[in-house]
């Protein structure tokens, strides 16, 4: 379903002259940044401290979302929510029923992330966005350490 969507999207952004929507990178998204989700996370699914919903069309995953509590209290993070385009109001439908549950179990708050274009970010903000807030995101890469040969 991943690789699918990730497909479907990058054809959409190579068609789209939308100027929200660009590719994180030439080669457009990478599904693996997705599958992660689906290997490490679904295993720790237990409706306390992390959630997960899939939605299945025509007996095929279509859809699927994950979320955690990021508190102990009221706030959660949504970490993934990816759709297959030709499931319309799949996206909204995935999100209210996350919320429904988030909020029974206490989540008042949830962290949609960050956005890559403006389309997303106008996406994000029709779910009653309380905070903005401005941040900054940072990559740590591994330096080389060059080795000193003996003379």
């Amino acid at each position: 379903m991943i690789k699918a969507w990730a497909r479907e999207h990058n054809e959409r952004l190579r068609h789209s002259d939308s100027a929200g929507k660009t590719a994180i990178d030439s080669q457009g998204i990478d599904p693996a940044a997705y599958t992660v989700f689906c290997e490490r996370l679904a295993p720790l699914v237990d409706d306390d401290l992390y959630y997960g919903r899939v939605m299945v069309v025509d007996g095929r995953v279509g859809a699927f979302s994950f979320a955690g509590r990021t508190s102990r209290k009221s706030a959660g993070g949504l970490y993934a929510s990816i759709c297959r385009y030709r499931t319309r109001g799949a996206s909204e439908c995935m999100i209210v029923d996350m919320l429904d549950l988030l909020a029974r179990q206490g989540i008042e708050l949830l962290n949609f992330g960050g956005s890559e274009g403006l389309d997303m970010f106008r996406y994000k903000n029709k779910w009653r966005t309380s905070a903005l807030i401005a941040t900054q995101d940072l990559e740590f890469l591994q330096q080389h350490k060059p080795t000193l040969a003996s003379r």
